[in-house]
């Protein structure tokens, strides 16, 4: 039996007393309940596909919790979950939606950089590629030097003369062709990252693709007296995803999860 969390919100407490971890990371939860929404953010760019769990937290004080904190939520055992009584406030969409545009914002900066770097590489590529054609243009001319030399030390009607020119016109032959070849390869490279810097910025004012995937109400308990082996999906150690919550669960008879036991809270320490 498992919950579909995209269906309709849920409501579960969660154990601040089992977070493992320090103690004030989990501070802000004290005395606390609220409202939490996920969702998995998807982009395509020119470097690849993105893609994140976006998580936003609000509480019933007001307050707006980072992506940080927020997400230590999913990482705190929980309660069978049952069905929400309350409505959702506006508050923790907006907050949703406030990730999103992060989300949006750091894949833009990341292709800059991964633009910039691009670009720094290819420039270090054609340094590279015209030092090394310059080296053996350099080499041909200094063959044909010392050729020209060569033909000078003969006599005027030595046969060796005609080979010599032969060679001459050969090498002058190569010359031309690497200069030629030399613009044609500088020329396509600089067109490669022009071709990347137009999808990249193109893509700067892409949307990319979100799913819902939960609205849960939640209720932090300092300390219960009995604790079910349930968690929200984990956004540490394994993907977060709908599967991984019904996964708890999955497989077990209605007579077993009948007798599963909620949590039965006794008053929240002071």
């Amino acid at each position: 039996m498992g919950f579909d969390v995209c269906a309709f919100p849920v409501e579960v407490d969660l154990a601040l007393f089992a977070y493992d971890g320090p103690g004030w990371e989990v501070a802000p939860f004290r005395h606390r309940s609220g409202w939490l929404a996920f969702g998995r953010a998807y982009a395509e760019t020119a470097f690849g596909d993105r893609e994140a769990i976006l998580v936003a937290a609000v509480s019933d004080h007001g307050e707006t919790y980072g992506t940080t904190a927020a997400a230590r939520l999913l990482e705190l055992p929980a309660s069978f979950p049952r069905l929400a009584e309350d409505d959702p406030p506006e508050s923790v969409e907006e907050a949703l939606d406030n990730a999103y545009w992060d989300f949006l914002g750091a894949v833009d900066l990341d292709c800059l950089r991964l633009l910039g770097e691009a670009q720094d590489a290819l420039d270090e590529r054609i340094r590279g590629y015209e030092a090394e054609c310059t080296r053996f243009e350099l080499e041909i001319w200094a063959s044909i030097r010392t050729l020209r030399k060569e033909r000078r030390a003969l006599p005027a009607q030595a046969p060796e003369r005609g080979d010599i020119d032969l060679r001459i016109e050969g090498l002058e032959s190569m010359a031309d062709d690497l200069a030629l070849e030399r613009r044609h390869v500088t020329t396509r490279m600089r067109h490669e990252i022009e071709g990347l810097e137009e999808a990249v910025l193109s893509g700067l004012t892409d949307k990319c693709e979100f799913e819902h995937m939960g609205l849960v109400r939640w209720r932090a308990r300092s300390r219960v007296s009995s604790l079910d082996d349930l968690w929200l999906p984990s956004a540490r150690g394994q993907q977060f995803t709908v599967d991984a919550w019904n996964a708890r669960v999955a497989g077990q008879t209605f007579e077993r999860v009948a007798a599963m036991r909620v949590f039965r809270f006794e008053q929240d320490e002071e």
